[in-house]
């Protein structure tokens, strides 16, 4: 069974920066969302890995302000929540299946597109589309999972194990994506010459605004947002 309610942390600037994921996340939004998931979906949530910000990647100038994105044909996933934010931002989303990206950008088919940076320099997109704003858009939630049907069934002794496990190796992993993000920065920057721009992100957030709001709605977690903004600072 899928759950729409999975799709929650797409939602885009739903966070303020790292600290506030890092709180949300390990707080009394983050144990909602896992009871609200394990209800639907039939799916427990041992943790919540990732960390990475998503950013947007330009081919001929950089996206310096808002201004810069009206009319900017950016490649996205077929997601109605990533189409819809980056309508309301302006831009022309355009689905593009992920491994004909590259080939899209470097034939000016699209303006441009949004990742994470380990996935850029993998990917070498940065090749056709060398200007990354940090518009941090998306910080990435990788939820550790398990069929709560299969973990019920485990004894009480075996399921103390396995949660022990996930809560020690989540420091870990965060850790571990972070220090990807700063090679691939630095890698890309100093070895391919890729230049990174900062942004007003507050005109982003206001024009955002209401597809959080709609979405969060459509999903039935409206509480489960606010929650989230509270810890904002």
């Amino acid at each position: 069974m899928i759950a729409k309610e999975l799709d929650f942390f797409a939602l885009p600037f739903i966070w303020q920066n790292y600290d506030h994921w890092l709180t949300a996340l390990d707080g009394e939004p983050g144990a909602e969302y896992a009871r609200i998931i394990e209800e639907k979906a039939d799916i427990k949530i041992l943790a919540y890995w990732g960390g990475s910000t998503r950013n947007l990647l330009a081919c001929k100038k950089p996206v310096r302000s808002i201004a810069d994105i009206k009319g900017f044909k950016l490649r996205v996933i077929a997601s109605p929540i990533k189409m819809n934010a980056w309508a309301a931002l302006g831009a022309i989303p355009t689905p593009i299946a992920y491994l004909e990206t590259y080939s899209a950008l470097q034939a000016g088919v699209v303006d441009g597109m949004e990742n994470e940076s380990p996935a850029v320099l993998q990917m070498r997109f940065y090749e056709p589309a060398p200007h990354i704003t940090r518009t941090e858009h998306d910080i990435t939630v990788r939820p550790l999972m398990v069929s709560a049907k299969v973990f019920n069934k485990l004894d009480a002794e075996a399921q103390k194990a396995i949660i022990e496990a996930a809560r020690e190796a989540t420091p870990v992993a965060r850790t571990a994506e972070l220090e990807q993000v700063k090679i691939a920065d630095t890698e890309m920057e100093q070895k391919f010459g890729v230049k990174f721009y900062t942004i007003d992100k507050a005109p982003l957030r206001a024009a955002t605004a209401p597809v959080l709001k709609e979405f969060a709605e459509k999903m039935g977690l409206t509480s489960l947002l606010e929650s989230i903004n509270r810890l904002a600072k």
